[in-house]
């Protein structure tokens, strides 16, 4: 999985991008490694001077990235209420 995330990720940071979004819509929990790959992903690109936006995480996600202190060291996107 990081080997993939590692060959994706350098791709994308070849493109010169200013920020990369990761949506997290699709997970309803964050395992361990999970974690490890988002603080993987958030030193890869700090060391570009890319930023890193979390987008529409769960409440249960956002809830441990909150415990874990990730919550406030990377901007979330969350969903727009709906009107």
């Amino acid at each position: 999985m990081l080997d993939d995330l590692q060959w994706r990720l350098d791709a994308v940071l070849e493109q010169g991008p200013h920020t990369v979004v990761l949506d997290m819509s699709a997970l309803t929990r964050l395992s361990s490694t999970c974690v490890a790959a988002l603080l993987w992903v958030k030193r890869r690109c700090a060391a570009r001077g890319v930023a890193v936006v979390l987008r529409d995480p769960s409440r249960d996600c956002a809830a441990a990235l909150e415990r874990i202190g990730l919550l406030g060291a990377l901007p979330t996107e969350l969903p727009l209420p709906d009107a």
